[in-house]
């Protein structure tokens, strides 16, 4: 599913930004990368942009071509990216992290 079709207030998580090179590093400066957490709030009429909630936060208005371009996921599959960039496991708990060992 692309970003355009998702329904108001459904939040997905970007899987592939598949447009030029140089659209897409705007895209992952402003916050929409792969494993984000992204909400559509509105669509403007007459293919007007949309409206979405980014993470942190933060609010982003986008084209209705740029958003066709934006392939998601809804956030109920697979492994999700919490804020802090731990992997999410499907149930939403923290998944549990390999840390090296510290010698005291």
């Amino acid at each position: 599913m692309t970003l355009d079709q998702v329904p108001l207030r459904v939040p997905v998580t970007v899987s592939t930004l598949s447009m030029p090179a140089m659209e897409r590093h705007r895209l992952t400066e402003l916050g929409v990368r792969h494993g984000a957490a992204v909400e559509v709030l509105r669509r403007a009429p007459f293919r007007g942009p949309l409206a979405l909630r980014l993470p942190g936060g933060g609010l982003l208005a986008l084209r209705r071509d740029q958003a066709a371009r934006i392939v998601v996921a809804e956030r109920g599959e697979g492994p999700e990216s919490a804020p802090d960039g731990e992997v999410l496991a499907s149930d939403g708990s923290r998944a549990p992290q390999q840390r090296g060992a510290v010698d005291v």
